[in-house]
C-alpha cells in the first residue's frame, strides 16, 4: 500500500487535532506558573507529558490491535517483527514529538528576555517517558483487545502521571516525572531527572522483553518484573526528597558596585539592576546611618559570610519591593526550639521588621500594609529615641528571635 494511503488510514490522522489542541490548552493554563528561568519554562512545556504519554500509548495499542487481528506476528513476511512494529509506530512517535515540540514552542515566546536555553534534562525525561508509554502501549495492545487496553492505558497512564502529586509520601511524584521546577534561586535536582529516566527505561525494557506483545506468559511476567525493578530503582533515587524538585542555586550571580555597595543579582535579573540597585543602596546607607554595620554584599544568592545581606524578589518587583525583600531577609528564621515550646521572640517580628523598613526609607502607610499597623506604631516610638537606644532595642529583639529564652525589648 502506498505510504500516503496508509497514513490516511492511520489512527494519528484522527487523533492529532485533538491531542495538539489539548496540549495547547494545557500549556496556556501553565502560563500562570511560568517563572523567570528556562527550567521553569521547560517544566511548563514538559508537563504536557500527562496528555501526550497516555494518548501515545493508546494510539500504539490501537495499531497493535490492528496487527493482532490479522495475526501479523505469525504471518510469513519479508520484514522482521521489529520492522513491522517500527513501521506501525513511527507516526505515533512523530505525533508525540510534535506535541511536545508544540508545547515548548508555545512557551518560547514568553521566554525571549530570559537568558539561557531549555533544560535538556527535562526535555529528555519527557521524550523518554513518552517513548516508554508508546512501546508499553503497543505491547499491551497486542496482548489484549483494544476495547480493554485503550481505556486502561488512557485512564491508567493519566492516573500514574497526575495522581502522585496528591498523595504521600511526597517523593512519589518524582518517580513519574512530575517536573514542577524551579524558582530563579533554584536548579533542578539531578535525582528528579534521573528517577523518571530509570522508570522510562523499565517501560522500554518491558516492551522489548515481552517481544512487543508476542511472547508467552513467561515473557509477560518478565516484562512486569522489569517495570517493578525500574520503579524500585527510581524510588531509591528520590525516597529521601520532599515535594520540591529543586536545589538551592549557587552559580549564576553577577555582582557590581553601586555607590560603594556591591549588589549581586541572578543572571535572569541583571536587566533590572538599574531599577533595583539604587533603592537597595540607599536603604543600606540609611540603615548604616542608624548604627547597623554595613554589609559586605547585597545578594540574591546564598550568603558567603554573616556580613552578607540577602533578598529575594521576582522580575516584576518595584524599588519598594526590593527594599521590603531586603528587610525580610534580615529577620532571622524561626528557631527549632519554637516548634516545641514558647517563643517570646515571635512578638518582636513585626516591630523589628517595621523599624527596619521605616529606617530604610519606606513610607509608613506601605509598611503598615505589608507588615502591620501595630508594628509600625511601635517602630515609630522606638525611632524617636537616640541611635544608641534604638540599636540596643534592635539587638535585643534580634536575640529574642534567634532563641526561646530572651524577651524582646520594649518600645522605650
Amino acid at each position: 500500500m502506498p505510504v500516503r494511503r496508509w497514513l490516511a488510514r492511520h489512527s494519528v490522522v484522527l487523533v492529532s487535532p485533538v491531542l495538539l489542541g489539548l496540549v495547547l490548552y494545557l500549556t496556556w493554563m501553565g502560563f500562570a506558573e511560568l517563572g523567570e528561568n528556562w527550567a521553569s519554562g521547560t517544566s511548563v512545556a514538559a508537563r504536557s507529558l500527562v496528555i501526550v504519554g497516555p494518548v501515545g500509548a493508546a494510539l500504539a495499542a490501537w495499531e497493535a490491535d490492528r496487527l493482532r487481528r490479522v495475526s501479523a506476528a505469525t504471518l510469513p513476511s519479508v520484514r522482521s517483527w521489529a520492522a513491522v512494529v517500527l513501521w506501525s509506530l513511527w507516526p505515533v512517535v512523530l505525533l508525540c514529538a510534535a506535541a511536545l515540540a508544540l508545547a515548548l514552542g508555545t512557551v518560547a515566546p514568553r521566554m525571549t528576555d530570559v537568558p539561557g536555553t531549555p533544560h535538556l534534562g527535562m526535555l529528555t525525561v519527557a521524550g523518554a517517558m513518552t517513548l516508554g508509554f508508546v512501546l508499553a502501549g503497543f505491547g499491551l495492545g497486542y496482548r489484549l483487545r483494544a476495547s480493554f487496553s485503550i481505556p486502561v492505558l488512557l485512564i491508567g497512564g493519566w492516573v500514574v502521571l497526575v495522581y502522585p502529586v496528591a498523595i504521600e509520601p511526597l517523593w512519589v511524584r518524582h518517580v513519574f516525572a512530575e517536573l514542577n521546577c524551579c524558582a530563579t534561586d533554584q536548579v533542578v535536582n539531578p535525582r528528579v531527572v534521573l528517577a523518571p529516566l530509570v522508570a522510562a527505561a523499565g517501560l522500554v525494557a518491558a516492551a522489548l522483553v515481552s517481544g512487543m506483545g508476542r511472547g508467552g506468559r513467561a515473557r509477560g511476567l518478565a516484562a512486569v518484573a522489569s517495570v517493578a525493578v525500574a520503579v524500585a530503582g527510581a524510588a531509591a533515587l528520590v525516597h529521601r526528597l520532599d515535594y520540591q524538585a529543586g536545589l538551592p542555586r549557587t552559580a549564576g550571580l553577577g555582582c557590581a558596585a553601586t555607590r560603594g555597595v556591591t549588589v549581586c543579582l541572578w543572571t535572569e535579573h541583571e536587566r533590572f539592576r538599574s531599577r533595583w540597585a539604587p533603592s537597595l543602596t540607599a536603604a543600606v546607607e540609611r540603615l548604616a546611618g542608624a548604627g547597623l554595620p554595613a554589609p559586605e554584599r547585597l545578594t540574591e544568592g546564598p550568603p558567603r559570610s554573616p556580613q552578607d545581606w540577602t533578598f529575594r524578589v521576582t522580575g516584576d518587583a518595584t524599588a519598594d519591593d526590593t527594599v521590603m525583600a531586603l528587610v525580610a531577609g534580615m529577620i532571622p528564621p524561626m528557631p527549632t526550639c519554637a516548634t516545641h515550646g514558647p517563643w517570646p521572640g515571635d512578638a518582636a517580628i513585626d516591630p523589628t521588621g517595621a523599624w527596619l523598613a521605616l529606617t530604610a526609607g519606606l513610607p509608613a502607610d506601605l509598611v503598615a500594609q505589608r507588615i502591620s499597623p501595630e508594628g509600625v506604631a511601635t517602630a515609630q516610638r522606638v525611632r524617636a529615641l537616640d541611635h544608641t537606644r534604638q540599636r540596643a532595642w534592635f539587638d535585643r529583639n534580634l536575640a529574642a528571635m534567634r532563641d526561646c529564652r530572651t524577651e524582646p525589648g520594649g518600645p522605650a
